[in-house]
């Protein structure tokens, strides 16, 4: 995290909350202050991804992580051939976030 704070406006500032909000009921933020969420929220990248696209890849570098919001989504993997080159893929987890 940046240690350079940047002034934003009442908007983002609603929208900061509102994740912060969210982040407290989880396990990533259930044991964070609240200038600790806020902080966090502040640094994160909001998308909008269109139902059944993709968020990541196989082939794609893992250094990057997700927070579904509102929405569904589903984990697909092959548990038995690791790597770039799965052989048989399979459904190995199914996340629904309310956003609430």
């Amino acid at each position: 995290m940046s240690d350079k704070l940047t002034p934003v406006g009442d908007g983002e500032l609603d929208r900061i909350s509102e994740r912060a909000d969210f982040l407290t009921n989880s396990d990533l933020g259930a044991n964070l202050r609240r200038t600790q969420l806020t902080r966090l929220v502040a640094q994160l990248r909001q998308m909008e991804v269109p139902p059944h696209s993709n968020i990541v890849n196989v082939d794609e570098p893992g250094n990057e992580m997700s927070l579904v919001h509102s929405s569904t989504v589903e984990v697909w993997s092959d548990p038995e051939n690791l790597g770039p080159k799965p052989l048989q893929l399979c459904r190995i987890a199914c996340v629904l976030s309310s956003g609430s």
